[in-house]
């Protein structure tokens, strides 16, 4: 399925490796496998999963 599109990934300046990724994550996960999850927020995080600090400053 990737190589397939890998003419169209240059004319866009996408990697490869990068589109590998998210079809990876897509086929795996379906669509929440593609949601950006970094930097979650301390109100979003499980109780248990907090440190002290964090738990401090919610």
């Amino acid at each position: 399925m990737v190589k397939t599109i890998l003419p169209q990934l240059r004319n866009i300046m996408l990697s490869y490796q990068q589109v590998y990724n998210w079809v990876k994550k897509y086929l795996s996960k379906g669509e929440n496998g593609l949601k950006d999850n970094r930097g979650k927020k301390i109100e979003n995080r499980d109780k248990s999963e907090l440190t002290d600090a964090e738990k401090n400053r919610t």
